[in-house]
């Protein structure tokens, strides 16, 4: 949301508070099992 709190506060905060991104499996078009644990599992 773009009036959210996370757009509120500089990047250089966000980096020092929250340094990792996150990522959710929505489609997968290759094998996979879940939970992910690599970002490229199962790309050649």
């Amino acid at each position: 949301e773009p009036g959210g709190f996370f757009f509120a506060v500089s990047a250089d905060l966000q980096r020092k508070v929250w340094p990792w991104e996150d990522y959710s499996l929505i489609d997968a078009r290759v094998p996979t099992s879940l939970p992910e644990t690599a970002f490229f599992a199962g790309l050649r």
